[in-house]
């Protein structure tokens, strides 16, 4: 007689290698919302590097890259104006300003977390909705979370500003 059906053995193997994939392929989908939340930070310091070099080039165009934020010297404003909004530079480089980011970068702050100051060694700091620092009242509090993009001008390298991703707790 043909036998057309699975034994009971095949059924059980069949479904402990369903199991150990299954084990083996969760925690990577898990981390899924975690790499989204690093990729998003990386994108806004990609997008912030491209308008900065971009910014650098029409001040470059308009003879102001050379120009110090606020210097009593500068004979011509360190500012440009983009799409109808005021953008301060410092040595034809973005300040770091949330002023700054929103009107460059056109950031939705719903969907972003921005904390800047007017201090010219201030740090712009930016997390994106889904990161554990986002409902932070405070920069020290976003601070904390290890899950953000800084933005800023270092007293050591005063004409050239650093980005640095802090992605630990995210």
């Amino acid at each position: 007689m043909k036998d057309l059906g699975f034994t009971l053995i095949e059924l059980v193997i069949t479904l402990i290698i369903l199991a150990i994939i299954a084990v083996i392929a969760a925690p990577h989908f898990i981390n899924l919302r975690h790499d989204a939340i690093k990729a998003d930070i990386e994108s806004v310091a990609g997008q912030l590097k491209s308008a900065n070099e971009i910014i650098y080039a029409k001040a470059a165009l308009n003879g102001i890259e050379q120009l110090e934020f606020n210097n009593s010297n500068n004979d011509n404003n360190a500012s440009l104006i983009i799409d109808g909004k005021r953008i301060d530079l410092h040595y034809g480089r973005i300040r770091p300003t949330k002023h700054n980011a929103t009107g460059i970068m056109n950031i939705n702050e719903a969907d972003w977390k921005i904390f800047g100051t007017s201090n010219m060694f201030g740090q712009l700091l930016i997390t994106v909705k889904d990161a554990p620092g986002f409902n932070a009242t405070t920069p020290d509090e976003l601070i904390s979370s290890e899950c953000y993009m800084s933005y800023y001008f270092s007293p050591q390298h005063y004409q050239m500003p650093a980005y640095d991703l802090h992605t630990n707790g995210c």
